[in-house]
């Protein structure tokens, strides 16, 4: 029992016997990430120390930069793809503009 549910919420998760082991866990986690998906500071904070404690590790062992190289070109790749538009605006023919026209 954890101390973040009550015993009805736990009792719904662990009541599922006909689950195999997988189905259990991606229902576990879809219950955890439904109950903190409202605590956004905490959820920030968290993920930055996890940033921190990592990059503090690899600069106190000093290894791990090839895989820190690939996370960094992963994470940029992400942010890419979120930012750059789906339709490249100078290709869209004249009826199908996305943009307001005046």
């Amino acid at each position: 029992m954890s101390k973040f549910f009550s015993p009805e919420e736990d009792s719904q998760i662990y009541n599922a016997s006909d689950m195999n082991p997988f189905r259990k866990a991606i229902v576990y986690f879809q219950f955890v990430n439904d109950k903190i998906q409202f605590y956004k500071n905490e959820r920030w904070i968290i993920a930055g120390l996890i940033a921190f404690l990592y990059l503090f590790r690899v600069i106190y062992i000093g290894g791990y930069y090839a895989l820190t190289y690939c996370l960094a070109i992963h994470i940029l790749n992400g942010l890419i793809g979120f930012i750059s538009p789906l339709e490249d605006p100078d290709e869209v023919e004249d009826g199908e503009s996305f943009l307001p026209q005046s």
